[in-house]
């Protein structure tokens, strides 16, 4: 049940800072809403990072916890949007907590959004009435039965399947995910031309591309530390001869900050790399999340003029400084070799620094351990193998 007395949302604003659980004892059986606003607390606690925008509305409402968990941010949600044009009409098969839906009511001509969960739609309906947003119709049914007595007909169809099976295990596999995007295709189909799926950034996207026909342009969404999502773009009945593959890194906001990588499957595979051995006052170049998930590991090389560590190694390196390259760049200050007498006197040197493995047999907290250094710092340690298979440390300051 969603609650909408002011004397309830002042009370939630004036113990945004309390814990939940200690609000939850010292007012239990006070009031009936209590469980509701001390739930709302909670939410805003976890999702007050990527919601920022939408929880500047205070009277804004979760459902439960697990919608503020599993919640799409405004940022990559912004993203979402930007892929619809203003005069389109949208059906999104799996709302939740319709943050991808109000992104993309605000530019789309019209949204209908399904969710077979009662207080899902509940809540969909109160936000969008208090959001103002006009165009939106939410539905609460299972999508399947939705799409089966369905006669109207979408420009895009937008599903996000839930990344784990009916046994509440994680899966890897676009057609294990809930609801089963691959077996819904027929229905999609005969209702929209145009279909959008946002998948969890542990599929594999080489097996993305053999599960999805008509799949055109494939993106890797991310940060600079972390990829978020895959999202793959499907056109029905157009024939396709190479799929473009998009890495997108964001900032700050979509409108500014944003780095992407554009290219196609055919580029990666005709690629022909170069490789590099690090040296004192070369340049270091660590790919963002995003563009490493979509593998263009051998493209990076030809296209930056930058070189290879190793084949496995997907770190890269260059005498001149490379731009605009879709990743970190250091400067290399030294290159160590991984020997026991260079481990005993490491810590000396650098009590401090941030490490990193690539194509190396330890972990970043194993190699930690074996140094006897502290995290943090200015300095950042790459421990890799070259290409004439030699274990090496790598230290480096990061210029971008």
């Amino acid at each position: 049940m969603v609650y909408l007395d002011d004397e309830i949302f002042d009370w939630i604003e004036r113990h945004l800072d309390d814990d939940p659980k200690s609000l939850a004892l010292k007012y239990s059986g006070k009031a009936d809403w209590i469980p509701f606003a001390v739930t709302q607390i909670e939410c805003r606690k976890r999702a007050s990072k990527k919601l920022s925008e939408t929880l500047k509305n205070r009277r804004f409402v979760f459902p439960s916890l697990l919608s503020a968990e599993q919640s799409t941010s405004d940022l990559v949600a912004s993203f979402h949007a930007s892929l619809i044009s203003g005069c389109s009409s949208v059906l999104d098969l799996t709302c939740g907590l319709c943050i991808d839906a109000f992104h993309i009511a605000e530019s789309a001509k019209s949204v209908t959004a399904i969710d077979i969960n009662p207080s899902a739609v509940e809540c969909a309906r109160h936000n969008a009435t208090i959001l103002g947003i006009d165009n939106i119709d939410v539905v609460c049914k299972d999508c399947a039965q939705f799409l089966q007595a369905n006669n109207d007909k979408y420009d895009v169809v937008f599903i996000d399947p839930a990344r784990r099976s009916l046994s509440g295990g994680r899966v890897y596999a676009l057609s294990d995910c809930q609801p089963d995007v691959v077996k819904l295709m027929p229905l999609i189909k005969r209702v929209a031309k145009r279909l959008i799926i946002k998948m969890s950034p542990m599929l594999d996207p080489q097996q993305i591309i053999k599960e999805l026909p008509n799949i055109k342009r494939l993106y890797s969404i991310g940060t600079s530390n972390e990829c978020k999502e895959l999202v793959a773009e499907i056109i029905f009945d157009e024939a396709n001869d190479d799929i473009e593959l998009q890495a997108v890194t964001m900032q700050g906001s979509y409108d500014e900050g944003v780095e992407k990588m554009t290219f196609y499957l055919n580029d990666e595979i005709s690629s022909s790399p170069t490789y590099q051995t690090p040296l004192p006052g070369n340049f270091l170049y660590v790919p963002y999340p995003s563009v490493s998930k979509l593998m263009p590991f051998k493209l990076l090389s030809e296209r930056f003029g930058i070189g290879k560590l190793a084949v496995n190694s997907h770190i890269y390196a260059s005498p001149v400084y490379s731009e605009p390259f879709p990743g970190h760049i250091y400067s290399i200050e030294s290159v160590v070799p991984f020997t026991k007498a260079e481990i005993k006197k490491f810590s000396a040197q650098h009590p401090q620094i941030n490490i990193a493995t690539r194509n190396f047999m330890l972990s970043p907290e194993e190699l930690r351990k074996r140094l006897k250094t502290k995290d943090g710092g200015n300095h950042y340690l790459f421990a890799t193998t070259l290409q004439d298979s030699n274990k090496v440390l790598i230290v480096c300051t990061r210029r971008k």
